[in-house]
């Protein structure tokens, strides 16, 4: 057993990447149709430009809260359809508009310390890079079962 969990022990291999000329629409069926929560923003290059969620999809096509109260009531005149039609409008802005700065980590990176980052900052999942290329992406749910299953031994203790 290593000394210590590093992100390369449980990174996921497997995942999807999002052009950063995608547009919101384009960007939530890569996510929907993969059913991941979220990916990494790639140029034409593939190198990594940021990264997107569901949430921040969501935030993309629903007004803010201060949009909500000075439109309530242009949307309570549109309806339920209006509104519908408004969502299916703002799923043709370009995802770059939305997407946010990651934050990265390497294969050798503790798992314990992208933990505590993932915590700290609020974010699920983390892009991993190796000498400038995309390798992996880290998810707290990794995290989650590798750190319980080592430090509680539930792979163990639940088999038996």
């Amino acid at each position: 057993m290593p000394k210590f969990l590093r992100v390369k022990d449980i990174m996921v291999k497997d995942f999807a990447t999002i052009p950063v000329d995608a547009t919101i629409r384009e960007a939530a069926a890569i996510l929907h149709q993969g059913h991941f929560s979220g990916a990494p923003i790639i140029d034409a290059s593939g190198k990594l430009v940021g990264i997107v969620s569901e949430k921040d999809l969501f935030r993309a096509l629903f007004p803010t809260y201060g949009e909500f109260y000075d439109e309530q009531a242009l949307m309570s005149c549109l309806g339920p359809d209006g509104m519908e039609n408004r969502l299916k409008e703002a799923g043709d802005k370009n995802v770059k508009d939305i997407l946010k700065e990651p934050i990265t980590a390497t294969p050798e990176t503790p798992a314990v310390q992208i933990g505590a980052v993932m915590l700290a900052r609020g974010i699920h999942r983390l892009p991993v890079l190796k000498n400038g290329k995309l390798v992996g992406i880290i998810t707290r749910r990794e995290i989650y079962r590798a750190i319980f299953d080592r430090i509680f031994n539930f792979d163990k203790s639940m088999k038996g």
